[in-house]
């Protein structure tokens, strides 16, 4: 498993917090929400406007995937030199000042996320805080950035004069968001979906029995999420006989209704109530989200 991968990697002075937190996490496999993200035509992504809604459905929670063998960038489908690799993301969410951050948090933040990267190949590389809204929405630090975000000290060691360079570190930034944030957060979003599957996936006892004999961290179930054709369509695209992601699915953001003694829910119910964001299909994308099951968040 991943999580074994990076566990390994990770320095003895710090196994005991990440076990502890690993401990209490739901397992989470997004191989498919990365696939859709590296293969998608849109090369910028903006935290408030294509990520609808940043909560996580768990308090704590471990992510992981491998970086993609081929992605598509500025419209061409191109090779990945260190696809295969494992990457992970172990983290919670937790009132807002529970923020690691110095500064006050914004006023509109009802929740922080607190995300650290990992990966098979170097363990700890980082992590990000995202400060969440109440309606689970992006918001900003008070000094304008979208997040509060950190590097690994042996990261930095190895990015030497690089990482006094404003610049520099903007695109490094940047690459580490679209390699470890994007993914999660798009996958929260999904998991908001109300047409968009929670899948959960029990490992068998007796590989449970031998992960225990081995020394292995617990793991009695991993969740996945079934994006059902568009699953089809990220495959066309990897065999080369698929042309386009953009318009196969729109996340259509949530937002709260408010019913009154005059005009209440089926007749009977008041107050607000959050109408859950949708994945929307376009048909000349050949996928259309009617034949999708609709189930509960």
């Amino acid at each position: 498993m991943i999580v074994d991968e990076v566990r390994s990697r990770i320095a003895a002075s710090s196994k005991p917090w990440f076990d502890a937190l690993l401990a209490r996490a739901a397992f989470v496999r997004i191989q498919n929400i990365t696939d859709f993200l590296w293969l998608h035509e849109q090369d910028f992504w903006d935290l408030a406007e294509d990520f609808p809604c940043l909560a996580s459905p768990w308090p704590a929670f471990w992510m992981e995937w491998r970086i993609p063998r081929t992605i598509r960038i500025k419209g061409q489908l191109e090779a990945v030199e260190d696809g295969g690799v494992a990457l992970a993301v172990l983290g919670d969410m937790v009132e807002a000042s529970k923020a690691m951050d110095s500064d006050p948090h914004p006023a509109a933040a009802r929740w922080v996320l607190r995300l650290g990267y990992y990966s098979a190949a170097s363990g700890n590389v980082g992590g990000v805080e995202v400060y969440v809204s109440e309606t689970g929405q992006h918001v900003r630090l008070a000094n304008g950035m979208g997040s509060y975000a950190w590097f690994h000290p042996d990261l930095e060691t190895e990015l030497g004069p690089v990482k006094d360079r404003p610049d520099s570190l903007r695109d490094i930034g940047g690459a580490m968001s679209f390699g470890y944030l994007y993914p999660a957060l798009l996958a929260f979003s999904f998991c908001h979906a109300k047409n968009v599957q929670l899948e959960s996936e029990a490992v068998p006892p007796k590989l449970q029995r031998a992960r225990h004999r081995r020394g292995h961290v617990p793991v009695d179930r991993f969740y996945t999420l079934n994006i059902g054709p568009i699953q089809q369509a990220i495959r066309d695209v990897q065999s080369g006989t698929g042309a386009s992601l953009r318009q196969a699915l729109d996340l259509v953001r949530g937002h709260f209704k408010t019913y009154d003694a005059t005009h209440k829910l089926f007749g009977k119910h008041e107050g607000a109530y959050f109408w859950g964001l949708h994945a929307r299909g376009e048909a000349q994308a050949g996928h259309v989200t009617k034949t999708y099951n609709v189930v509960p968040s």
